[in-house]
Formats: structure tokens, sequence, C-alpha cells
């Protein structure tokens, strides 16, 4: 049996978003504006004036590279975010992305997440996207946050498939935030001296800048839906909680959290992230032992300090153990698996030992031993029961409203591989059929809208790759998706069925090989199961998780 563990590209996290910012930040900027312009593509917000694309073709309008925020350098590090300088001395011409956010060491080199180069990366990075239907009203909007477990990624999401799927019916908005040290830097110092989590707080800056402002794009504010995938995901259920879980009620209307990565974190000043916060500061030029008195803060000097020994003391600190990207490979009895439970969980007791090794049993010596074992789609082969290494799943359920729950079971159903279906392009995948992708698409606009969200028939159930439609080969499709809840834990599965067999590596860990298949042949498997029963029992494993939650390291 060999065990993935979970990586990430950060040591800095530490959640804690304090008292509310500023409800109107952008109100004087509001009063700077002039008579609206007959052009829809140009667009005051008061500090600024921007001139947006269209296409012809697609029938979307786009505006890149939006500055919402100033730029967070200088005395502006680890500080909330502020709203942009006036500058309306020239139009901008939103037609280039804005910078990304520096972006943690991995692999190698100081930045990771999109570019080889330092050259398109800054800390002036607080920029959001636009793209949206041509000349629409009062239209709802999706807030999309890109993951990257807090140090890597960025905005530059192309949502044009994703938009024309769903017949041009609302606009998307894509926004940056601080990354790695520079968006998540914790410590006590930090919290008394700037903001810890000023990459959270950037994402509640871009979310109060659309309320202000994307009517501007004739779009409607009270119709907001936030979403994001995997630390993206994570963060939308950061800010459906944040300050009391009020958010809700002014910024945004409903969540769809993909993957979500939201792993158990420390206090913002616990003694691991202040170490880290040391061990930091010291590979900067900043050690404790010279910076550690009222004249000389720590603080003080990394926020003299230039971005480049900032970005290459984090490279130092958070690479920590992220080359093999697997814990060790020769657990291949029971009682190895347990001395390596013993080591990553010190204070479970041999009870506690006992149980994971019931809900996650061994098997039955027919699968490779020598391979990592992945979880399957649920209805045939091995289960998930032996083949997860750590119950992951969450069943996710909004506070006092409806909430809807769905699985991606697309082979080869890694962690990452749903974002071709959110966003294409389509036929991009070999994995994916271009029927899936649409319904996907189709689930994800369903929910931007109040009525209940339904996929049509034919949607769902798809066609062959140059064979007419054929509703009779597919039995039973989804075609209402109910509201989940504790007491009918019903998720909407989305797989497939036909295509080939192949067997390929996956493209971060090229060791690791999965099954998945290809096209042509390809259909859609769209159905409702029961979550708390799906694979041998889910359900019974998430609750055991939550029972023993409180004595699991951070």
């Amino acid at each position: 049996m060999q065990l993935i563990r979970t990586v990430t590209f950060s040591l800095f996290v530490a959640f804690a978003i304090s008292s509310s910012p500023r409800s109107h930040p952008f109100r004087r900027a509001l009063n700077s504006r002039q008579a609206s312009t007959n052009d829809a593509l140009t667009v005051d917000l008061g500090y600024g004036v921007y001139l947006g694309s269209t296409n012809a073709t697609t029938g979307i309008d786009t505006w890149r590279g939006i500055r919402f925020a100033a730029a967070p350098i200088g005395q502006l590090r680890w500080q909330r975010p502020k709203p942009p300088n006036t500058n309306r001395s020239t139009i901008t011409q939103a037609d280039r992305y804005g910078p990304m956010c520096n972006q943690v060491g991995f692999g190698g080199g100081p930045n990771f997440g999109g570019s080889g180069s330092t050259a398109d990366i800054s800390e002036d990075c607080l920029f959001l996207n636009i793209q949206g239907p041509s000349n629409a009203t009062n239209l709802p909007v999706l807030v999309w946050i890109h993951g990257g477990g807090y140090g890597a990624g960025n905005g530059r999401q192309d949502f044009t498939d994703l938009l024309r799927t769903n017949g041009n019916n609302f606009l998307v908005v894509s926004t940056q935030y601080r990354l790695g040290p520079f968006g998540f830097l914790a410590s006590d110092e930090v919290a008394r001296k700037g903001v810890a989590n000023a990459g959270l707080l950037d994402q509640f800056f871009a979310l109060q800048w659309v309320q202000t402002y994307i009517n501007q794009f004739g779009r409607d504010p009270s119709s907001v839906t936030i979403s994001g995938e995997s630390v993206g995901g994570g963060s939308v259920m950061l800010q459906d909680m944040a300050y009391g879980g009020s958010l809700g009620e002014s910024l945004f209307r409903g969540t769809i959290a993909a993957s979500p990565y939201l792993p158990k974190q420390y206090a913002y000043n616990d003694w691991v992230p202040t170490q880290v916060y040391y061990a930091f500061a010291d590979r900067a030029g900043c050690p404790l032992s010279v910076y550690n008195h009222a004249n000389a803060t720590i603080f003080a000097c990394l926020v003299s300090k230039d971005t480049a020994a900032l970005q290459n003391a984090s490279a130092e600190v958070s690479a920590t153990d992220e080359g093999p990207l697997f814990t060790t490979q020769d657990i291949t009895s029971e009682s190895k698996f347990f001395e390596w439970l013993r080591d990553i969980l010190p204070d479970f007791g041999n009870d506690d030992i006992d149980k994971i090794l019931l809900y996650y049993p061994s098997g039955n010596g027919k699968n490779n031993s020598t391979g990592v074992n992945f979880a399957t789609s649920g209805y045939s082969g091995p289960s998930a029961l032996n083949q997860s290494s750590l119950a992951t799943g969450q069943q996710q359920r909004a506070n006092g409203r409806t909430s809807y729950r769905y699985q991606f079971s697309a082979l080869p159903g890694t962690h990452g591989s749903d974002l071709q279906a959110y966003f294409g392009p389509l036929g991009g995948s070999s994995d994916l059929g271009i029927d899936y992708q649409r319904a996907f698409m189709s689930k994800l606009g369903n929910h931007m809208r109040p009525a209940l969200p339904t996929l049509t028939v034919p949607r769902n159930m798809g066609q062959l790759s140059g064979v007419p439609f054929n509703q009779t080969a597919q039995p039973n499709p989804a075609s209402t998706w109910p509201a989940f809840s504790a007491t009918s834990p019903y998720q909407l599965d989305l797989n497939q069925t036909g295509g080939t067999a192949a067997v390929g590596g996956i493209d971060v860990v090229s060791p690791v090989k999965t099954t998945h298949f290809t096209g042509p042949g390809l259909r859609n498997n769209l159905t409702i199961a029961n979550a708390y029963t799906w694979e041998a029992g889910r359900g019974m494993r998430c609750d055991f998780w939550r029972i023993v939650a409180a004595i699991i390291p951070a």
C-alpha cells in the first residue's frame, strides 16, 4: 500500500480575519466619476477609466487587468488593501492581464504557477478580469477565486466556453490575491503591526469592488455567486464563514466550492507559525538576535527589504519536503501502515488506530501493491474504502441554506482534473467528452439562477462522437438534482462510460500511473447517488474523522 499525502506550497497560512473592513471603501472614488459614456466598453470607475474589447463571433466583452486595489508595496506590504490611487489622465486599454502575484518556490525555482519568467510577476498584482455578454443588463455574476495552495496560481482563466455553453447569460470576474508570505505571513507581530491573511482580505476587497462597480458593466450586484477550485474552493468556504457568516447577506448570494482544500491550520500566533516567521525573517536578513526591540522590529526590517530578498527567503523556508511528494514507498504490510499512522498521528490511541484499519482495510491482495492506489467512481471494482489514503471528503452544508452536492467521477479523477470541465476548451481533453464538459458547465451555470438546478435530459445523456443523439442509449439519466441535507444526503454523480482504457502519469508526479478512458466513444453517465453510503460507506468514514479532528496535527 502506498499513500499520497497532501502537498501545500506555503507554510504561512494561519486563518484569522480580524474586525470587518470598511463597508464602502470606494465611496470617494465614485464621487470622481463623470457622466456615463455611450460606449458600453468604456467604464469610468472614478479612480480610472478602462476600455474593454469585444469579440463579435462569441458575443463576449472582455476587460483585463483592472486594478481593484493600490499596489501593496512599501508601507502597504502586509496591510489591508487600499483603494487604487486616482489616475484619470488617460484611458487604460484593458486588453492585457495584470502581473501575477509572486509565487512560492517549487520545482527548483522561486516562482511557480504559470510562468517561467519573473518579468510578469510582481507584488503589485491586485488586478481582476471580467468577461460577459455584450450589451446585457441585470445579469448574475460569478466571481472566480483561483487555486494554488495559497502560494501559486493566477486569475488568467478564459471563461468563453463556460459562458457560451450557458447562452451568455451571466458575467464572470476572476481575481488575484497576494500569495505565500506576501499574503499569508503569520505571527503575533504581523497581526499587531499589519494584518494576518492579507490574501483573504484581498479577496474580500475584490468582492466589495464587485458590489460597488459591477453595475457599471450592466450586471446585478445582488446576484453574485463566488466560486473556486482547490484553495479557491477553500477560500470560498472561508469567506462564507468570515465575520460570523454574514458576508452572504451583503457581498454574495451563493457559493460553489469545487474540490476545496481547507486544511486544519494553526492560529496566527501559535508557536509553529511564529518559528516559521523567525526562520523566514532570518533568511531575509532580519534575524531575531538583531531585530527584537521597540526601535528595530523584525516587521519593520521585512517591510524595508526588496521583493527578491523576500522571494528567496520564501523559497528556502516554504519548500520543506516536497521533492518526493509522497510518504514512505515501502508500506507493504498492515504493521508498517500501523507504524506510519502512529508517527503522523501521535495523539491517536490504539482504539483510534484500530478504527482507521477498520475503515481502511488492506484489501484482498488482487491489486498491484507497488502502485499508488486511487479512489474509483464508486460503482464497480475496488472502492475508495481500500483505495483512498485518507478520508478527505466533506459533506458540506450551508448553515440554514439550500445546498447541493456533486462528485466529479470521470477518471482519473485526480485533484484539479475537473478544471477542464469548468473552463474547457471544449474538446481540449482526451479524458473528457465534449458533451460531458457541456453538461458540467451547464451544472455550474444553472446555479447562477434562482430556480432549482436542473439539467436537460439530452445534455445529460450526450451523444457518441459523430453519432446522432440516442435517448435509449443511457437509461435513467439525472434530470433533477435534489438538495443535500443530513436526512437526504444525495449527490449528483458526474461520470462517463465508453471510450478506450489507457494508463498514464500525473503531470506533477510522473511516476504515478492512473487508468483513464479516452474518446471517441465517451458518453455521459450522470446519476443521483447516496453520498453517505457512497463507496462502501464514505459517510461513516467522514463521521470518524470529524470525531477525531481535534487531535489531528495541523
